[in-house]
């Protein structure tokens, strides 16, 4: 019994009558070879497929089936039909019965139930199922062959297992056909022409004469006494038939090679097609990036192989090229769009190896494609061949990434890219002359409008393709972006552009006014002179105002159409949202701009972030239950590729930044700046777009300053917030500030000018160290040092402009201390004062403080930072550093207790952590008690007041303890006070680093509430003992700095005052650190 007996016996009880009972199969059993004449045909056999599903799913389905029909017609039809089925199941059952009995091929159920290949080795009931050699192999195929060649491909997936163990002895074709391979050598041919192939083929010429010059040199090879090369067209094959044994002499099985040839020649010629059907693997399946590794390339190369076995026996197959062309398309398609979010346009270009892959899939394509067009019969087969064609073309044709970046990496339109463009437009005008489609139309245009032709054909090819698809979103957009390109192009004073554009408006009411207005014109025209004048261009003196407008006219109804496309469920159609915005920028009316930066700013903002890249690729999917009204509701049709999207992406960040470097809105720079730099999903394919945007924010920053000194004045932004920026900037980059500078402006394609020069860079910084010395800023000073100390660990390795610029910082914050104290002390002073005469001017019989202050040496460096200095000593602030000179120090008064204790803290993170250097003019002496009458100045030096020789961070850390508590201590008292403060501070969980908080506004906050404080609470003190740890490169060499000289601690022990310097000495070693650093001056 053989497999075509069954399958007979299949066809013949399927195509007989209902009532023809089962007796009729043993009649054709024995008239099988009579009856393969006359039933066998590729239709009958695909109608008579294996069923998949089982015998009581199927009847449980058809008897739904009847019911639901018994509604609608007669009982008796669908009865029949009903019976007809139960015939066929059975008769599918029966055939699966067979074939598993006959060779273990169990068709109904599939292999994959199977656990391995071994199962179809060896089966109980037969022999014959073994596929231990080629023969036994060859004859289960050629069995097997017109079921596989009949049924569909799901049927056929169940052979799957089959196949793969009959390939094992058939893995490659004979020797002598790999090494004559004609495939590889038209793919990857150099020197074959292609523009000649395709002329060919254009011009109608016989598929042998194509065949003969696209495969002439391997043919050649093989015919050379090997065998002869025959084109039968019978079977639409291009066939290679072998005469000797020379092909196969490698391989002994016992037999003679000629007769292994032909037993084989069946094997060979349909294995692999086969093979190729079920074996369908797509590389897009895999993990993102997986075409672009080693791993990917072999991938499609094992793939592509049983497609180019099946092409050497089978040149003439239509459905192999077309498929191999797709193969080769996807990869390239996977490589393009992987490649542009994983690689920056620099690293495509330098990477030699993704570069050759993208070219040879492109030429293996087109060159797979044009055989297929050769090949083609039906007409839809050529229309779908020249579609692709067109499509692969195109490909080559874009300003995309990773290619390009829309920066130094843009597309040359040199006379090859004309060719491009030109071979492009033939297909797609070869494909539209099969079948009116939109997408051919809109391609079109879109070539037509590259290639620079006439705006009447550009405009009409999209109103073609908009009539072809009226629901289409994209011909829509496409059409009236072009009618705003002509117009802003050239459109204002040529009227035949005006006219052409005006043949597709948007609006029927704005057509008419147009209409009536080109009339107008035109009358004016013809009075005025008729063809002595120009044609397209009205007399100025009676056209102008008529022209303009018209232009107006057509430029509103343009923006009109575009708002149209992003309505709605449309809001994400990115490519409309551009384009209206670039339409409103290069009109450029009064406030122009910044609708374009509105409109554009949808796609980079959200309701939570000033900076967020809000845009998605258009995956061009139809929406289910949709709502349409009245209105007519569009649809994006077309999906957005990768590279596109990437490529738009860029293309919108440049052009957004643009718009807020000119509208001076730093804010957003800066935003964009840190959230591109810290951003993860986009951080391959947009590294060089961080270096943009820090040119625009810098240039930015420069202009903002530069409109606040001649108008004094920018919209939303103060002068101190502007600088704040550029100074971290500058806390960003450290000492290489100006390398950055300068690259990222060239990045950004900025010139340079005198205000971004060196000087200017660093003059910035110096004047916001100055303006918050003005405004009194001891808290941000604070931080600001702070920040200085943590970014800069080696101070004495940076440049002398950033020395300059740490020395500013920390005088800046002492002389902010010394302004914040003199204004409490001044106040003290004079309510002591009050006391001292209200009481006969007895004082207490306690030694204290008294503070001296020298104006002319506390600012003698600002001349070193340009700054002026006479308007800050006539501030609020500053006017009471003249006023402290010999002023006692006492309690501060109840309203000043609050923000002296602020201050107390202020002092300790000065004393603790600022390393100088210090300015000189602050003198600190102690009075003897009961000298009250000596406090009227002048008084020397020498009498009741003596000299304290202190640092000067601990003659502010002393100055702030007397205010808060009214009474003079040793150093050492100070400093354990503020520490338990803090270590106290630390036990209740408290987080020791918060950010600064000036006294102003934590009293204003006191006061809102109601609650007050007169002494400094532990809250107040945030520093802790352990950060006085100095690092071993700030220590000076000579040791520890003790607080007095040597030659002052004899005198001062005389005079009684072991209260003030009591326990100093050896506490020196733990608290009594100054800590230096070596800045380099000017």
């Amino acid at each position: 019994m053989a497999i075509r007996h069954l399958l007979l016996l299949e066809l013949k009880l399927k195509s007989s009558i209902l009532d023809e009972n089962a007796s009729t199969v043993g009649p054709m059993h024995h008239n099988s070879k009579e009856t393969d004449k006359d039933y066998i045909s590729r239709d009958d056999v695909a109608d008579g497929s294996m069923e998949e599903r089982r015998d009581e799913e199927l009847e449980e389905d058809f008897s739904e089936k009847g019911q639901n029909k018994l509604a609608s017609s007669s009982s008796s039809e669908q009865l029949s039909d009903l019976e007809q089925r139960k015939n066929d199941l059975g008769l599918d059952l029966a055939l699966d019965q067979n074939f598993f009995c006959l060779y273990g091929l169990n068709l109904r159920g599939g292999f994959e139930s199977s656990g391995s290949q071994d199962s179809l080795a060896i089966h109980i009931n037969t022999s014959l199922g073994d596929y231990q050699t080629r023969e036994q192999c060859a004859e289960v195929f050629h069995y097997l062959l017109p079921y596989a060649r009949s049924c569909s491909k799901t049927c056929l997936a169940k052979l799957r297992k089959v196949l793969r163990a009959i390939r094992q002895h058939f893995p490659d074709p004979p020797e002598q056909v790999l090494e004559n391979n004609p495939i590889d050598a038209f793919l990857d041919n150099s020197n074959l022409d292609e523009n000649k192939v395709s002329s060919m083929i254009l011009n109608h010429a016989d598929v042998r004469e194509v065949l003969e010059y696209a495969l002439r040199g391997t043919s050649s090879n093989k015919c050379s006494g090997n065998g002869n090369v025959e084109v039968s067209n019978s079977q639409c094959a291009y066939e290679v038939n072998r005469t000797n044994g020379s092909s196969v002499s490698q391989i002994h099985y016992g037999k003679d090679t000629d007769m292994q040839s032909n037993t084989y020649l069946e094997v060979f010629k349909n294995l692999y097609y086969l093979l190729a059907q079920i074996e369908e693997g797509s590389a897009s399946d895999k993990w993102p990036g997986f075409v672009l590794t080693k791993e990917g390339e072999e991938f499609v190369e094992q793939n592509a192989k049983l497609i180019k076995y099946d092409l050497m026996y089978n040149n003439m197959r239509f459905e192999s090229w077309h498929k191999l062309a797709n193969l080769f398309d996807e990869e390239v398609d996977l490589m393009l769009n992987d490649g542009s979010k994983t690689c920056s346009a620099l690293e495509w270009h330098t990477n030699g190896n993704l570069l050759k892959r993208v070219d040879t899939g492109r030429r293996r394509t087109r060159r797979c494609l044009l055989m297929s067009m050769a090949l083609a019969n039906t007409p839809d087969e050529q229309r779908s061949v020249h579609e692709l064609l067109g499509l692969v073309y195109y490909d080559t044709l874009q300003n995309v990434a990773p290619a390009f970046n829309q920066r130094q990496h843009v597309v040359i339109r040199d006379a090859k890219w004309r060719e491009v463009c030109q071979m492009s437009l033939l297909h797609f005008e070869k494909a539209l002359s099969f079948r009116s489609e939109w997408l051919y139309s809109y391609y079109l245009g879109k070539l037509c409008e590259k290639l620079g032709e006439p705006c009447e054909v550009v405009l009409q090819y999209y109103q073609d393709a908009v009539q072809a698809n009226s629901s289409a979103v994209d011909p829509l957009y496409r059409l009236h972006a072009s009618r705003l390109k002509w117009l802003c192009k050239k459109g204002r004073s040529d009227m035949k552009i005006l006219k052409a554009v005006a043949k597709h408006c948007f609006s029927l009411e704005n057509q008419e006014k147009v209409d009536a207005l080109i009339d107008e014109i035109q009358s004016a025209i013809d009075s005025g002179g008729g063809e002595s004048q120009m044609p397209c261009r009205p007399p100025e003196s009676q056209g102008e105002k008529t022209l303009s407008c018209v232009w107006n006219i057509l430029f509103d109804d343009g923006l009109k159409a575009l708002e149209t496309c992003i309505e709605g469920e449309l809001k994400h159609f990115h490519k409309a949202r551009y384009c209206l915005a670039r339409c409103l920028y290069a009109r450029n009316k009064e406030n122009d701009v910044e609708r374009a930066k509105e409109e554009l700013g949808f796609c980079f903002k959200s309701n939570r972030s000033l900076f967020i890249i809000n845009m998605w690729e258009i995956d061009g999917s139809t929406k289910k239950n949709r709502r349409t009204g009245v209105r007519r509701v569009y649809e994006i049709t077309m999906p957005e590729s990768s590279r596109k999207f990437i490529t738009c992406l860029r293309k919108y960040l440049l052009f957004y930044f643009q718009l807020c470097e000119e509208t001076l809105d730093v804010c957003t720079l800066e935003r964009a700046y840190n959230s591109l730099r810290a951003d993860k999903k986009f951080s391959l394919c947009l590294a060089d777009m961080v270096n943009v945007v820090l040119g625009k924010y810098i240039h930015c920053i420069a202009a903002a300053i530069a409109q606040f000194d001649s108008i004094k004045m920018v919209p939303n932004l103060s002068l101190s917030n502007v600088l704040e920026r550029f100074f971290n900037i500058f806390m960003d980059h450290g000492g290489s500030l100006l390398d950055v500078v300068s690259v990222s402006l060239t990045e950004a394609g900025i010139i340079a000018g005198p205000a971004l020069s060196e000087t200017s860079v660093h003059g910035y910084i110096h004047r916001y160290l100055h303006i918050l010395e003005l405004e009194n800023k001891v808290d941000v000073l604070e931080a600001v040092n702070e920040r200085i100390k943590k970014r800069f660990k080696t101070p004495k390795l940076v440049k002398e402009n950033s020395a300059r610029i740490f020395k500013h910082a920390a005088i800046a914050w002492c002389r902010c201390l010394c302004a914040s104290l003199s204004a409490i002390s001044a106040a003290q002073a004079q309510n002591l004062t009050t006391e001292i005469r209200n009481d006969g001017g007895v004082l207490n019989s306690e030694e204290q403080l008294v503070v001296e202050l020298k104006v002319n040496d506390l600012f003698s460096s600002m001349s070193d930072y340009c700054m002026p200095v006479e308007h800050l000593m006539t501030t609020e602030h500053f006017r009471h550093l003249s006023c402290m000179v010999r002023v006692p120090i006492g309690q501060a008064t109840p309203e000043n207790r609050e923000k002296a204790s602020c201050l107390l803290k202020q002092a300790f993170v000065f004393y603790r952590d600022c390393t100088g250097p210090f300015p000189a003019g602050i003198n600190l002496y102690m009075l003897k008690p009961g000298s009250g009458e000596e406090l009227v100045p002048p008084v020397l030096p020498g009498g009741s007041l003596t000299g304290v020789d202190l640092s000067l961070p601990r003659k502010l850390l002393l100055w702030a303890y007397t205010l808060v508590h009214g009474s003079v201590c040793s150093i050492a008292e100070a400093v354990r006070f503020c520490e338990d403060q803090a270590k106290i501070k630390a036990r209740k969980g408290v987080s020791q680093i918060s950010p600064p908080v000036s006294c102003q506004d934590k009293l204003a906050l006191k006061e809102n509430a109601n609650t007050g404080s007169a002494r400094c609470t532990h809250d107040d003190i945030t520093d802790d003992k352990e950060k006085q740890v100095p690092e071993e490169h700030d220590l000076l060499e000579s040791g520890n700095v003790n607080l007095v000289t040597s030659s002052d601690i004899p005198a001062m022990c005389t005079v009684g005052q072991s209260s003030l310097f009591a326990e100093d000495t050896s506490m020196k070693d733990e608290n009594c650190v100054t800590i230096m650093y070596d800045f380099m001056d000017a």
